[in-house]
């Protein structure tokens, strides 16, 4: 039996100053020590990995994937997966917290296809057995394999300002492949975009009083294949994603604001403080005035943490 090895985030992306890594970029029939790419493992950070020559096997949660080149995964935190009868195979890896990365959000989470790529297909995946759709043409992986070796240049050499040209060079590929994304013709892709504009209509406007008719209505489903879907696409019911938003807003504002937590509750969206605290409660498994005194602050998953419905 493979053994799963946690990977840690404190490990691998501690060489840095910014929670962001580039891997892969070369085949090497015997791995080397200290590489698991043919080692049964999970991480707490996120990977991007593009194949980028050859082909091989991908298991991801004890599925296996034939892969060439062209393919492109994205692997969130909890997933195990490995490579294994890789022929020639060479991936591009890019690892990362997304959480803790100083994005342009919220510009790049408007942008359609990005939560439908880089969180909703991973979901899928994982909860699903349903391998991603995404696969890259030769022009386009040329351009992914350009801008990863830009990130690598960067990395290696580690000239002042390499962490903002690596940063900028990593939203550059996010906007790239979630453009790719949208331009996919399939159901699949269809719905989960479709999920997608509800999840947007929750992260621009998680302040007001939003029903759920107007969440399908901007999805563009009945009541019921709406439910159905929001909860195979993201493991939660969408008053539930709404009430998480909420919750992760609220930490950005008593991690980086001096507003009175009873502020901050009714400006997040929540009615009263006393009902803002046990929802903070339920899913951040402290309270807002604990939160707020932590020396190191979790925080939620983008764009998605399943938990119970409130």
């Amino acid at each position: 039996m493979v053994m799963d090895q946690l990977l840690k985030s404190s490990d691998w992306l501690k060489t840095n100053p910014m929670p962001l890594r580039v891997g892969g970029g070369v085949y090497h029939a015997l791995p080397e020590p200290g590489d698991y790419t043919e080692k049964k493992h999970h991480h707490d950070f996120d990977e991007l990995t593009v194949i980028a020559e050859g082909k091989g096997i991908h298991s991801i949660n004890n599925k296996n994937y034939a892969v060439q080149a062209g393919d492109v995964f994205v692997i969130t935190q909890g997933h195990s997966h490995y490579f294994h009868h890789r022929e020639n195979m060479v991936h591009l890896n890019v690892m990362y917290d997304m959480g803790r990365l100083p994005l342009t959000s919220p510009f790049l989470s408007a942008i359609p296809g990005f939560k439908a790529m880089f969180a909703l297909e991973p979901f899928l995946i994982k909860e699903r057995n349903s391998v991603a759709s995404l696969k890259l043409t030769p022009m386009q992986l040329e351009r992914v394999r350009h801008i990863w070796k830009i990130m690598q240049h960067e990395e290696k050499e580690r000239l002042p300002g390499f962490e903002v040209i690596m940063i900028n060079r990593f939203q550059e590929l996010i906007v790239f492949l979630s453009r790719l994304y949208v331009g996919l013709h399939s159901n699949r892709k269809t719905r989960i975009l479709a999920i997608e504009n509800s999840m947007r209509l929750i992260d621009i406007h998680y302040a007001q009083p939003l029903t759920l008719e107007e969440l399908y209505r901007k999805a563009g489903m009945s009541r019921p294949a709406f439910m159905k879907h929001f909860k195979e696409s993201t493991g939660l019911s969408p008053m539930a994603y709404l009430t998480n938003t909420r919750i992760e807003k609220a930490c950005e504002l008593l991690r980086n604001s001096n507003d009175s937590i009873t502020d901050i509750a009714l400006s997040t969206g929540f009615s009263s403080s006393n009902y803002f605290a046990r929802a903070f409660r339920k899913i951040m498994k402290t309270s807002p005035r604990a939160y707020r005194s932590l020396d190191h602050h979790p925080t939620r998953p983008l764009p998605v943490k399943p938990t119970e419905d409130l």
